[in-house]
C-alpha cells in the first residue's frame, strides 16, 4: 500500500529532481488519489503526463506530471522510473536484502536517466546551506564531476562578477516569496571562454511553517542560442544598412536622370554659342560653361552607375591637364589679389 511506504524522502527527493529538471509539478498517488509524495497544489495545471505504479499484479497508485507548457518527450520515461521506484519501496517488506538490490538499481536508473539531460541539476538546503552539484554541472564547464567543492563560493569564483550581485539578488527575492525565479549570466569554462547560463529554480521543501527549507533547479548553457541570436541581429542591421543604400541610390538615380536632362541644354546652349561668338575672352568663358557641364555630366554618369541605372567605367584622366582647368577657372572668379600658384611635376600624370 502506497500509504504506507518507507523511505518517502527518498521518493520525494526523486520527485523533486524530476520538478526542477522539467519545470512541471509531479504527484506521485495511491489507488484512492491520496498524495504520497510531491506537490500538494496543482491548481491552474493540467495533467500533461503520467505511469501507473504496479505492485505485483495491481496497480497501486500512479505518477502523475501536472503543467500548462509543452513538456519534453523524455519525461514520461522518468515518470516511469518513479513509478517503479515507489513500486519497489512498497515491496520492501516482503524481502529486505533482495528489495534492497531493487531500490539501488531503479534509482541508478533514475540518476542515469537525470545525467542524460543536457541540464546541469543542483539542489540547496537552506538550513544547512550545503549544495549539491550533478555531475553534469560539472561538465557543462570543461571539469570532471567533483573537481571542486559544490559550494557557493565555487559557483562565484567562475561567474561574471557583473552576474553574480544580480543573480543573488534574484534568488534571495525568490526565496523570501517562495516563489521561483530564473536568470542568465555568465560562467568561465575550463579553457577561458565564457559561456551564457540560464539558472532556473524553485523552492521544493517547506517546514511544518510553511517556510522555505530547500531549492532546487537547473543551468542550461544557451551559449549557442545567445551567438545565433546575436549572428541573426547583425544580419538585420546588415540588411537595412543595406536597404538604406539602396533607398539612396533609387534617389540619386532618380535625381542624376532629372539633372542630366538639364545639362544637355546647358551642354547644346553652350556649343551654340561658342560657334557664334569671336571675342576670345568671351569664347574662354564659354569654354569654362562647356567644362563645367561635361564635369557635371561625369558626376551624374557617376551617380548613375550608383543607382545601378547606368555601367560603370574606366577611364584615364590628365590629372595635370584637369588642375590647370580648375585653376584657370578659379582665376575668373576669386580677388584678384589671390594669386594662384601651381607646381606640377608628377611623373605619371594620366
Amino acid at each position: 500500500v502506497l500509504k504506507d511506504i518507507v523511505h518517502k524522502a527518498k521518493l520525494s527527493r526523486f520527485v523533486e529532481l524530476i520538478d526542477a529538471t522539467f519545470g512541471v509539478r509531479v504527484q506521485v498517488c495511491d489507488a484512492a488519489g491520496v498524495i504520497v509524495a510531491g506537490a500538494a497544489d496543482t491548481q491552474g495545471a493540467r495533467l500533461a503526463a503520467q505511469a501507473p505504479v504496479v505492485v505485483g499484479l495491481v496497480t497501486a497508485g500512479r505518477v502523475l506530471a501536472y503543467s500548462n507548457k509543452v513538456i519534453d518527450p523524455r519525461l514520461r520515461d522518468y515518470l516511469e522510473a518513479v513509478a517503479d521506484l515507489a513500486a519497489v519501496l512498497a515491496s520492501f517488506s516482503a524481502d529486505a536484502g533482495e528489495t534492497s538490490i531493487a531500490v539501488a538499481r531503479t534509482e541508478e536508473r533514475l540518476r542515469l536517466a537525470l545525467e542524460a539531460t543536457t541540464d546541469a541539476i543542483w539542489d540547496w538546503d537552506l538550513t544547512t546551506n550545503r549544495t549539491y552539484y550533478s555531475p553534469r554541472w560539472y561538465q557543462m564547464l570543461g571539469y570532471e564531476p567533483g573537481a571542486f567543492d559544490s559550494t557557493f563560493e565555487s559557483w562565484a569564483a567562475m561567474t561574471d562578477p557583473q552576474d553574480v550581485e544580480s543573480t543573488v539578488a534574484v534568488v534571495n527575492a525568490a526565496v523570501s516569496r517562495g516563489e521561483g525565479y530564473q536568470s542568465e549570466f555568465r560562467m568561465q569554462h575550463a579553457d577561458g571562454r565564457w559561456r551564457t547560463i540560464v539558472g532556473r529554480g524553485r523552492v521544493s521543501a517547506r517546514d511544518d511553517n510553511g517556510r522555505p527549507i530547500r531549492m532546487s533547479g537547473t543551468n542550461t548553457d544557451v551559449t549557442s542560442e545567445r551567438e545565433a541570436e546575436q549572428e541573426r541581429v547583425r544580419l538585420e542591421e546588415a540588411l537595412r544598412q543595406r536597404e538604406k543604400l539602396s533607398a539612396i541610390g533609387q534617389l540619386a538615380g532618380g535625381v542624376a536622370h532629372d539633372f542630366n536632362n538639364q545639362l544637355t541644354t546647358v551642354l547644346g546652349s553652350a556649343e551654340l554659342l561658342m560657334e557664334s561668338v569671336a571675342d576670345p575672352q568671351d569664347r574662354e568663358l564659354v569654354q569654362d560653361i562647356l567644362a563645367a557641364a561635361t564635369r557635371s555630366a561625369e558626376l551624374t554618369r557617376k551617380l548613375l552607375s550608383f543607382s545601378r541605372r547606368g555601367q560603370m567605367q574606366r577611364s584615364e584622366v590628365d590629372i595635370h591637364a584637369l588642375i590647370n582647368e580648375v585653376v584657370a577657372m578659379l582665376r575668373r572668379s576669386i580677388d584678384r589679389r589671390i594669386r594662384l600658384e601651381t607646381d606640377l611635376r608628377a611623373t605619371y600624370h594620366v
